[in-house]
């Protein structure tokens, strides 16, 4: 309780903020240089040695921004840390801890972080990521990964394409028939891949092709919906094409 009711409540608060304003202000250079520093070396998943956490995309580099997740983060603890110490005094000792997640681009590091019990007797857990606006809130999404992989037979393409089994032509079926499906998927709903594998030389029909898709809805009640129509699309295209 604050002596001299709510508005004095508030009052406080707001100088807090200031003061953590202040920090981070202090510190903008060098948390500039370590956005910087991040930024200049991407690292994938799993392989990151140079930055605590926060990998980058194969190819593309930071394209998420997770130079600037960490640059924010180390700015939110030296603000709050900066408004705590301004305190005449604390009701209770508080630890404030920075923490790096690996693979959040490819691996879920969050996850692996649960398990390993990083997030054990922590009172409150926030962080922040770069967005086209400004939110206090970001909705979360379920999230499905999907690896999709033809097997067809090979053949040459010119001589005797009737001996082939096009699993290229499979992976080309699959991707139409999830376009097709879009005029039936909820606003709600994201899909989006790639076809990684299409085959190895045009003379030769390709015998293996490989799909990765990836499946969001706003629930995992909604989730398991989205993927079953998916799933059917992918079976489709075996189907047709006898792979």
């Amino acid at each position: 309780p604050v002596e001299g009711g709510a508005c004095a409540a508030v009052f406080e608060v707001e100088l807090l903020k200031l003061r953590a304003a202040e920090c981070i202000d202090e510190a903008a250079e060098r948390l500039g240089a370590l956005s910087r520093e991040i930024w200049s070396e991407p690292e994938l998943a799993y392989e990151e040695h140079h930055a605590h956490g926060y990998d980058a995309l194969p190819g593309i580099g930071h394209a998420c921004g997770h130079n600037l997740i960490a640059e924010v983060g180390a700015a939110a603890a030296l603000g709050v840390k900066g408004a705590l110490e301004s305190l005449p005094r604390l009701p209770l000792p508080v630890k404030v801890i920075v923490l790096g997640t690996p693979a959040e681009e490819d691996g879920g590091g969050k996850i692996d972080l649960i398990e390993a019990g990083a997030f054990k007797n922590l009172d409150v857990v926030f962080m922040a990521h770069p967005s086209q606006e400004n939110a206090a809130y970001l909705p979360d999404v379920a999230e499905h990964d999907m690896i999709v992989k033809y097997y067809g037979k090979a053949s040459h393409a010119a001589a005797y394409p009737w001996e082939g089994l096009n699993a290229l032509d499979a992976a080309v079926l699959a991707y139409n028939n999830l376009s097709a499906l879009r005029q039936q998927m909820k606003p709600t709903w994201r899909v989006h891949g790639i076809i990684k594998n299409g085959g190895v030389i045009p003379n030769i029909i390709p015998s293996y092709s490989e799909l990765i898709y990836y499946f969001r809805a706003p629930s995992m009640k909604e989730l398991p919906v989205l993927t079953k129509k998916a799933e059917d699309c992918f079976r489709a295209a075996a189907l047709a094409t006898g792979c």
